[in-house]
């Protein structure tokens, strides 16, 4: 799974609620669920830590990027300065990218 992938699950929700829906089906689970619930564990906790020290401008924005394609362009300047908001996209791709993934997860697209 692509760095950009993983970030559009975090912003959506959807790694949120995969997460949820494992930790109500643990009983249910076997080796590739662990597997699957392990790497969205780690997904949420990372990004989730690192959001944390974000303002909610930011975090408003990189929603809005990744839910509905917003160019990150239009919030130069006006959300935070160009070079904040750049940087900020670095650390969540760079974050994303050292999230250690299975073969089998890797292989999703």
């Amino acid at each position: 799974m692509t760095p950009t992938r993983i970030l559009e699950h975090y912003f959506k929700g959807k790694a949120q609620a995969m997460l949820d829906y494992s930790k109500s089906h643990k009983d249910q689970i076997e080796t590739y669920g662990r597997e699957n619930y392990d790497f969205w564990v780690e997904v949420v906790t990372k990004l989730d830590n690192y959001t944390s020290t974000l303002s909610s401008e930011l975090i408003a924005m990189e929603r809005d990027h990744y839910h509905n394609k917003t160019p990150f362009g239009l919030s130069y300047n006006i959300v935070a300065p160009t070079f904040e908001i750049t940087k900020v996209n670095r650390e969540l791709k760079a974050l994303a990218k050292s999230i250690e993934q299975t073969e089998r997860i890797q292989a999703t697209r």
